[in-house]
């Protein structure tokens, strides 16, 4: 089956109506879902670049039995993965509803207990082991 002229054979790619002129790329994955790129391009060869790179990924993963990931957890698995301990904790404790109390004691168990010894790891590295030592 041949692609109608202007037509994509996989993934969707449209020019948004503001005026920046950029470009949004789509395509539903192996679970059914439409999945969006994580930016937005401002040339449709970019676009049809990470379309391809996603197809490829797809069916790389096919092949090889590995677990298909949306587009949306690797970007949070490569965050995860460059997010040290510190960082983090610093977030959490931020977002806690609690006492100011309890916030200092959360801050001083994190600057004298925690950071010191493993604080500049990132979160993916850290191991129950290397918590325990």
């Amino acid at each position: 089956m041949t692609a109608k002229k202007g037509h994509r054979r996989w993934g969707y790619i449209v020019q948004l109506p503001n005026k920046s002129k950029r470009f949004e790329a789509s395509f539903i994955g192996p679970d059914r879902v439409r999945h969006y790129a994580p930016t937005t391009f401002t040339l449709r060869d970019s676009a049809e670049g990470w379309l391809a790179n996603e197809r490829a990924f797809i069916e790389r993963c096919a092949m090889t039995g590995e677990a298909w990931a949306t587009p949306k957890q690797r970007v949070a698995q490569a965050t995860a993965q460059s997010i040290t301990l510190s960082e983090y904790s610093r977030v959490w404790i931020e977002h806690r509803n609690v006492k100011e109390s309890a916030r200092k004691g959360y801050e001083s168990l994190r600057d004298g207990v925690i950071c010191p010894g493993v604080g500049d790891m990132p979160l993916r590295s850290l191991t129950s082991d290397t918590i325990r030592a």
